[in-house]
């Protein structure tokens, strides 16, 4: 039979100690795991719009920039800086990710030349990818209400995936109204 002295039970709580925390370890690694998994999709699938609409920027001559389909829609140029502008505003609505300070959110939409709509397009994306390497499990996982509903900080990021690609089909539309077949479909 053991028996515990007040000299002898402090290496047995180290000891049990040590095999509480080598069976969560485990735990703990494979929530991590499935984190990076889940931002590595995002940033993939986020990727893959992006490039989507950056070659649709390139593509669309500039003369089609201020075209809208009716007048009362929004045109070309608007449809790319509407993405841009709620890469920003998901995020720090959401996530609280700060948006550059020179980057007036309020405006972006009213940009019109073909060179400073693709910039700042691009600008946003990289601020996307930036933002998307330091998110914490706090900012992940924290309680957040979209649209009134109660969710988990990572649903802002499907958000913004969803966000962009029905503008890149928006964006779709408008190139093939105008004759222009997008890049990847030859």
């Amino acid at each position: 039979m053991i028996s515990f002295t007040k000299d002898n039970i402090k290496p047995v709580k180290t000891i049990i100690t040590m095999l509480i925390c080598m069976m969560l370890m485990p735990i703990t690694t494979q929530a991590q795991d499935m984190t990076q998994s889940f931002l590595d999709r995002f940033s993939f699938h986020f990727d893959q719009s992006s490039n989507k609409i950056k070659q649709l920027a390139d593509t669309m001559p500039e003369d089609t920039y201020n075209w809208s389909p009716d007048g009362e829609a929004m045109t070309v140029a608007q449809v790319f800086m509407h993405i841009a502008r709620y890469n920003y505003i998901l995020a720090e609505r959401w996530l609280d990710v700060g948006v550059p300070e020179d980057v007036d959110t309020a405006s972006l939409e009213e940009i019109e030349d073909k060179e400073t709509v693709i910039r700042e397009l691009e600008r946003s994306i990289r601020h996307v990818q930036g933002f998307r390497e330091n998110l914490t499990e706090e900012q992940l996982h924290k309680s957040v209400e979209i649209f009134g509903e109660t969710t988990d900080g990572w649903a802002v990021l499907f958000l913004m995936i969803s966000h962009m690609n029905e503008h890149v089909g928006q964006a779709i539309s408008y190139a093939r109204m105008n004759g222009i077949v997008p890049p990847w479909s030859h």
